[in-house]
């Protein structure tokens, strides 16, 4: 009997082998048949992804011209020992796949229950960058895989090294070993010492992050590794090895390499690269692209004066700003200012770095929602009185005073610290935080009461805080930004769909509309034919910060101005991203964001804006406080004023 059970259980064994087998040559057949034509052009030829502004005009080439092409025996050997070392050490000897590497990378993925890119030949990144996405998937992998082996059958090890040294990214939109000898060094590509050799063969790795001119130190331990690696495969001795390891890196200071245009764009381009990987799975390095932008060449190049002070704007070069200017109807980004100084290429303030949104979170996290789920009105009163958080901590106003019972609409016209709180404590957190999920405006934190006046420990980027008061220009309406149109690639077109999602009633978005319109009033950033709505935030030092490096009162560490008019919304932030005892913006400084908005809606605003429609669902209505309680004003008198209620909320009438 038990001979029968084992028998029958290594038959059944077998079976399930020979279907999985079965099932995986079908899949990899499949792969294989669906995967691109080697075309050995794109791989011999030069590819470079053109980029397009709004009005499909050719702003940026992003790649290797043919005239910069360079061959085989224009290059350094020292160049080629220490790409292969650290790329591909058994390239001379696979047929384009390395099976040993393979076999390890494999286990690797089983053991640690996740699916790596792992193993890749130099021949394989040289068809995926030339022929394929990045998409992480067993299907894009096999048809890489197979490609490899493909073209080994048609060129030699010198050609496929030839056409990846020309083609890879060496940081800084800078492609191939030519361009990128004469970058970071001021000399040919055949001249390369070992040094500079292993430097520039450890930047493929993460192009950006192994750039000399920004991270000097990763860069100086990378290209060290290679020298290891270098002489673990015999290229150099172990003495040469530690003396080439203790050689800093001396590089060319004469680098002016990119055009106008490039500086022009860069924080834009930024930004279309994350776009392009993140929904499309494209990488913009060395393929033959098309993409089409929604970059406007004046709003950027404006943005791009102001960023590099030529307007005057920044009184020294160490503050740091982040722009960001949308087209309301369709979710455009149109500008992008994200670095001061053109070497921070790595940190984009407009796009990539999560700051402290101070009060310009208020109308989103609070108002916003005390209006839409508890159906508050603006002229509701609330207490603004001596408070302190759930655990004890006292919390102030930004002008240390308490204004006792004010209406709503005061609250956040004033920005005051106390009421936000209290609504925040009244508000169901679930609903919130999930309403800030669906603005893009994610946080790894949990509900903290900080939240409410802006104290995130993660924080928004500029663009996330942007892209939702956009929501209010709207009508409730979100859109995601967009950078990018369109993408064509082999004949291919690929869009996003970033359509409107309600989130908001048209009533909601009206209120904070017309209270926001009211914090612009009489005020220098009110524009005569336009109607505006903004929100400011700044977020002050804490108490032992300000002693430590005896900062005045009135400092803060940045400060924001985010607003918008009905086709348009714009967002600025300017601060440090350090702290000394100079660093901080005083009561000239702080006002830089307040001046960059306006300039720039004076430009690209559209005037002659009427106020926005009163939604049916709102009622106008005279009221007066008496004793500390609204009421319905049987008469305009001296106390009395009008403001917009919810239908079915109107005060009651005081009795006589």
């Amino acid at each position: 009997m038990i001979k029968k059970i084992t028998g029958f259980a290594l038959l059944l064994s077998l079976l399930s082998m020979l279907i999985v087998l079965t099932y995986a040559a079908f899949f990899v057949r499949s792969a294989i048949k669906a995967a691109p034509e080697l075309d050995l052009q794109k791989i011999i030829a030069s590819s470079s992804t053109k980029i397009y502004d709004k009005n499909d005009r050719l702003i940026l080439e992003l790649g290797l011209k043919k005239s910069e092409y360079t061959t085989y025996n224009q290059i350094s050997s020292n160049m080629i020992n220490a790409i292969t070392a650290v790329e591909d050490e058994r390239f001379f000897s696979h047929h384009g796949l390395d099976y040993k590497r393979l076999v390890g990378a494999t286990l690797q993925n089983v053991l640690s229950k996740k699916y790596s890119e792992g193993a890749s030949t130099i021949s394989q990144q040289l068809i995926k960058n030339a022929f394929l996405t990045s998409d992480k998937t067993l299907n894009r992998k096999v048809q890489e895989m197979y490609l490899a082996y493909e073209l080994e059958k048609y060129l030699t090890k010198e050609q496929i090294l030839e056409a990846y040294l020309n083609n890879i990214l060496f940081g800084r939109r800078i492609y191939g070993i030519e361009r990128a000898s004469n970058y970071y060094f001021g000399k040919k590509a055949s001249e390369l010492l070992i040094e500079e050799a292993a430097m520039l063969a450890g930047m493929i790795q993460l192009p950006n992050f192994y750039n000399p001119y920004i991270n000097i130190e990763d860069t100086l331990a990378r290209r060290n590794l290679v020298l290891y690696l270098m002489c673990k495969n015999k290229y150099i001795s172990k003495e040469m090895m530690e003396d080439l390891q203790n050689k800093p890196i001396v590089l060319n200071k004469n680098n002016n390499l990119l055009n106008e245009n490039f500086t022009v764009y860069s924080s834009y381009l930024d930004y279309v690269i994350q776009e392009a990987h993140l929904d499309y799975n494209f990488d913009l390095y060395g393929l033959d692209l098309k993409v089409y932008t929604n970059v406007d060449p004046l709003v950027q190049k404006s943005i791009y004066e102001i960023m590099n002070n030529e307007t005057q704007i920044f009184p020294d070069d160490k503050i740091k700003a982040g722009i960001i200017f949308m087209d309301n109807k369709t979710g455009i980004i149109e500008g992008i200012g994200g670095q001061r100084e053109f070497e921070s290429l790595n940190v984009n303030y407009a796009t990539s770095v999560r700051l402290q949104p101070a009060s310009t979170i208020k109308p989103i996290l609070e108002f916003a929602p005390a209006f839409e789920y508890l159906r508050y009105n603006p002229a509701n009163l609330i207490l603004d009185d001596k408070i302190t958080y759930s655990n004890g901590e006292l919390i102030n106003n930004w002008d240390g005073q308490f204004k006792g019972h004010i209406t709503i609409r005061e609250a956040l016209v004033d920005s005051r610290n106390i009421p936000a709180l209290k609504l925040y404590q009244e508000l169901d957190k679930a609903k919130i935080y999930e309403f800030l999920t669906k603005l893009n405006l994610h946080t790894y934190d949990p509900p903290l009461e900080a939240h409410s006046i802006g104290g995130f420990s993660d924080g928004f980027t500029v663009l996330a805080m942007t892209n939702a008061y956009q929501m209010f220009a709207n009508e409730g309406d979100f859109i995601e930004a967009k950078a990018i149109r369109k993408i064509e690639f082999q004949n291919n077109s690929y869009s996003a769909n970033n359509g409107p999602k309600r989130l908001l009633s048209k009533e909601t978005s009206f209120l904070i509309t017309d209270i926001l319109h009211d914090a612009i009033s009489d005020t220098s950033e009110e524009i005569k034919g336009m109607y505006l709505s903004a929100k400011t935030g700044q977020s002050n030092y804490p108490y032992d910060i300000r002693m430590k490096y005896d900062i005045p009162k009135e400092a803060v560490k940045d400060s924001w101005f985010i607003g918008y008019s009905k086709n348009k919304t714009l967002g600025v932030w300017t601060g440090y991203d350090f702290i000394d005892g100079t660093s901080y913006l005083d009561s000239a400084s702080r006002d830089i964001s307040r001046v960059i908005w306006t300039q720039l809606m004076r430009l690209y605003g559209i005037y002659d804006q009427k106020a926005p429609e009163v939604p049916s669902g709102l009622t106008k209505a005279n009221v007066e406080i008496i004793g500390n309680k609204l009421y319905l004003a049987d008469k305009i008198g001296p106390n009395t004023f009008t403001d917009y209620f919810l239908n079915g909320t109107l005060p009651r009438t005081k009795a006589k």
